[in-house]
């Protein structure tokens, strides 16, 4: 596994180039660059999970499993939905500075940040702990130890 810091100076150089050199190839570049090592950070950290899991889980846990994933990134996409009718103005979304507005903001946030948080410990309940325990859901009390 690859130290944590690594990553971070990664992120971190990406970003200051995209703020250092705004509206060029480089900020486009750079941004697009933070959002690959993400991912394929991510994607290295599910397949490791699914590998050392495997042979151990049963059906009903990759159930479970897969459940989860499905319902945190269902909240991700209802929230990128929400807030592409709010960038169409869809007449549902209210006018600008109205309680419905503001109201159908917030809940986007909250579909939003659940989502991204969610897929987050998700994959980090595939990548992290004994490989024999069995996937009890997202709240399920788990005892790392690593």
């Amino acid at each position: 596994m690859k130290p944590r810091w690594i990553y971070v100076v990664s992120l971190l150089s990406l970003l200051g180039a995209g703020r250092v050199w705004p509206d060029s190839s480089i900020s486009r570049v750079s941004s697009w660059g933070v959002f690959a090592l993400i991912v394929i950070d991510m994607l290295i950290k599910v397949r490791s999970g699914y590998l050392r899991r495997r042979p151990h889980w049963t059906r009903e846990s990759w159930q479970r499993y897969v459940i989860a994933f499905v319902l945190v990134v269902g909240a991700t996409l209802v929230g990128l939905a929400m807030a592409k009718a709010v960038d169409l103005r869809v007449p549902i979304t209210g006018i600008a500075r109205s309680t419905a507005r503001t109201t159908w903001v917030l809940t986007m946030m909250v579909f939003l940040f659940s989502g991204a948080i969610g897929i987050g410990i998700v994959v980090d309940r595939l990548a992290a702990g004994d490989p024999a325990r069995q996937f009890g859901g997202l709240f399920a009390r788990r005892n790392r130890t690593d």
